[in-house]
């Protein structure tokens, strides 16, 4: 059996701090000094400190790092909306207004579930595991009505700006937690001008990608690196399945410059390696770093007039993980390469966009009848406010308003079965229905103005004593997407009623 060697012990007091010192060879310490035994104990005192601050200083920057507060501000809709049937997909958002009146908005309807200020502050407006209605007429691999399939985080700012360091910090945690929760890999971090898709209109006779700019920044591989995402999809799975055509080649390619290359992978690796931190943007109006002598900026502040300028120079500027994509023309001028919809996208038509000619005249949107004929040179002025790009869930599309033909509203379906026909006499009938009566045929061409159509919706029926809307519809009986037209004539989606208050004859109307 082994025995240790008595221990030398010898005690000190620095700075009214008592440091033992034990040493393993009682014969050496014997022989130590005192100022030797000083030397040793203030050593020992600089290297503990030392170890002690660092580590301490590591502990913090990690808290701090890691702190994120979420902040319950529900929407009057929390108690009501149904559960998600299977979260696939984070979609981001950008509110094109400020704070608070984005924020008044999303809680008022429902609009997401997460909310980012410029502060960094995030808000929880509906449950993580209930829908919202995010992302309005969407659709990614096949799948439509992405609300259905995924988690919508609405940060304020604009698509044409970066977002603030605090924002950053908030969204990449938030980004961690969700996609650790429900096993969502990076590149199912997508943006809503991704998934967001345009129906049939005056420009594009077919489904269209391009609808939305919304969250277009969050595409830049040098944002999404910041965000510690790192891959991205690089092609548009509906476009390549020919669901969609491309209808703003531009933003196509800002979204998936792997296009522009040819590439045939469906995901592309961003680098990930953590850039120096910014100084803070200001509030409303930050700006990316500026061109480095190799590459463009990530995104750069966009004048009115389409003139695209440099954002300013920060002596903390980070270096970018890849080279950023050429950001789309936001020019508000109409030429031969950029048509009215390129510029005001669905509110082309609305009484709220105004036009001015080059000879100074003026006309809205809802008075201009021939669109080939507008002027090179004419500005499209639109209604700027803070619900300008929110993106309700659209059902109901009508004649007069929104086209003047089926075929405008809904394309190759207009004579489908799940295209629904709601005339202002009452008549209500499937495509697939108008076009087998010989009677009802001339609707098709004709139709009365103020007629209404739903597009992809299935005819449930009537709901009866012994057939309630949950036996109709299923799941979705309560989904904000369901109709119910009631015998008075009344219509409410599923955000708006209770399946043991809806009356027997109650028609319902749910997507397919």
């Amino acid at each position: 059996m082994h025995y240790f060697r008595p221990l030398c012990i010898n005690e000190f007091k620095i700075s009214g701090i008592s440091l033992i010192i034990y040493g393993m060879n009682s014969q050496k310490c014997d022989r130590m000094s005192r100022r030797e035994l000083l030397k040793t104990a203030a050593s020992t005192l600089i290297v503990s400190v030392a170890s002690e601050i660092t580590v301490t200083t590591a502990n913090a920057q990690a808290a701090r790092a890691v702190k994120f507060d979420i902040v319950d501000q529900f929407s009057p809709y929390n108690k009501t909306r149904p559960a998600r049937p299977q979260t696939r997909y984070i979609v981001l958002h950008t509110t094109e207004g400020k704070d608070a009146g984005s924020l008044n908005k999303l809680v008022r309807y429902g609009e997401a579930h997460y909310f980012i200020a410029t502060t960094g502050k995030t808000y929880r407006i509906i449950d993580k595991s209930k829908i919202a209605t995010h992302s309005g007429r969407s659709m990614w691999e096949g799948r439509s009505t992405l609300d259905n399939h995924s988690i919508g985080i609405e940060v304020s700012g604009y698509h044409n700006k970066d977002i603030t360091a605090a924002q950053y910090e908030s969204l990449k945690e938030l980004l961690r937690q969700l996609k650790s929760l429900y096993k969502i890999p990076d590149e199912r971090v997508l943006t809503h001008s991704m998934v967001a898709y345009g129906r049939p209109n005056k420009f594009h006779d077919e489904n269209h990608r391009g609808r939305k700019r919304c969250g277009m920044i969050f595409a830049d591989p040098k944002v999404r690196a910041r965000l510690e995402l790192k891959a991205v999809p690089n092609r548009d799975p509906d476009v390549d399945a020919g669901r969609l055509i491309v209808a703003d080649k531009e933003l196509y390619a800002y979204l998936f410059p792997a296009t522009r290359r040819g590439s045939s992978p469906a995901v592309q690796s961003v680098k990930t390696k953590t850039p120096d931190k910014p100084s803070e943007p200001a509030e409303e109006s930050a700006a990316l770093p500026a061109k480095t002598a190799t590459e463009t900026s990530a995104v750069t502040e966009i004048a009115a007039a389409g003139k695209i300028t440099p954002a300013a120079k920060t002596t903390s500027a980070p270096k970018p993980a890849a080279a950023s994509p050429e950001i789309p023309s936001e020019s508000q001028i109409i030429s031969l390469s950029r048509t009215a919809w390129q510029i005001a996208r669905e509110r082309y038509n609305s009484s709220s966009t105004m036009y001015e000619f080059p000879d100074g005249r003026r006309i809205n949107g809802s008075q201009i009848t021939d669109w080939g004929r507008i002027p090179t040179g004419t500005r499209v002025m639109l209604d700027q406010t803070d619900d300008d790009d929110q993106d309700q869930f659209e059902g109901f599309l009508e004649i007069g308003k929104d086209g003047d033909t089926p075929q405008v509203l809904a394309g190759k379906s207009y004579n489908s079965a799940t295209t629904i026909y709601f005339f202002p006499d009452g008549l209500i009938r499937t495509g697939a229905e108008l076009q087998k009566q010989s009677s009802y045929r001339s609707l098709f061409k004709n139709p009365p103005k103020g007629t209404r159509l739903l597009v992809g919706y299935v005819y449930g029926g009537r709901v009866n004593t012994s057939r309630r809307p949950s036996t109709i519809a299923g799941i979705k009986w309560n989904y904000p997407s369901t109709y119910y037209r009631y015998p008075d004539g009344r219509i409410l989606n599923g955000d708006n009623v209770k399946d043991s208050a809806i009356p027997v004859g109650t028609l319902v109307f749910f997507q397919e």
